[in-house]
């Protein structure tokens, strides 16, 4: 990977991926158990319960954290429609996000930084940003890089200290927070990130991360906040 990308686009990649694309990193775990068993109990445990009518989880909740992250980052990649909203703080900026993401190449992102607001969407192997209210497709195309990005991640990335912390609620929604460590290293960069995660107890999907990442001696703390919603349509703008 070239060494001259800008570590903004690579973490708003990551973080825009990292629910989806590229949430099938392999974790160096043995495949999931072939039947789920309840989810890890601890005193800090939800009031709310799920609906004895809710659908089954669509990946395998297990006691062994490692296997469950394994289950959730690889049912990611089917992941519906969903909206996201990212913060990114480093030491000079904070950059936030709006995006909606089918996968897995359409996206629709409007982010601010520094006070600078940009709209992108990509589309049909086509990106088009919007300047001063009109859209014009862009030469080079991000779906291919997403793409590139995140196969690469696949590659080159390892997943250790997976952890239970605890059963919790995030607007409304019972989940289990978990934290990882991931690396990500070619013989370019080398990119170090410590994960929280709140994993949605009915459908296994992750609903919430913070992230707090370093690059060449540069941090960054995301947060980042995920809403799956399968009626989310994504076009190309209209000329």
């Amino acid at each position: 990977m070239n060494t001259k990308m800008n570590i903004k686009l690579i973490l708003c990649v990551l973080v825009l991926a990292i629910a989806a694309i590229a949430c099938g990193l392999p974790s160096p775990v043995q495949s999931p158990a072939s039947s789920p068993v309840k989810a890890p109990q601890n005193d800090s445990a939800p009031a709310q319960t799920a609906p004895a009518e809710a659908a089954p989880t669509s990946v395998s909740i297990v006691i062994d954290p490692d296997t469950t992250i394994h289950n959730v980052l690889t049912a990611s990649l089917n992941a519906p429609a969903y909206r996201t909203t990212i913060t990114i703080t480093s030491a000079n900026s904070v950059s936030e996000m709006n995006a909606e993401v089918i996968l897995p190449d359409r996206f629709h992102i409007t982010s601010k930084r520094n006070d600078k607001t940009s709209e992108m969407i990509i589309a049909g192997g086509k990106t088009y940003t919007k300047t001063n209210g009109t859209w014009t497709e862009s030469t080079q195309d991000m779906s291919n890089l997403t793409a590139s990005f995140a196969s690469a991640l696949g590659k080159d990335t390892t997943i250790s200290d997976v952890k239970f912390v605890k059963a919790d609620v995030v607007d409304g929604i019972p989940a289990l927070e978990y934290s990882f460590n991931s690396l990500y290293k070619t013989a370019d960069m080398e990119l170090n990130t410590a994960t929280m995660m709140w994993v949605d107890l009915l459908n296994g999907l992750p609903i919430k991360m913070v992230e707090d990442s370093v690059y060449s001696g540069t941090k960054s703390h995301i947060e980042q906040s995920i809403v799956y919603d399968p009626s989310i349509t994504i076009e190309a703008p209209k000329p």
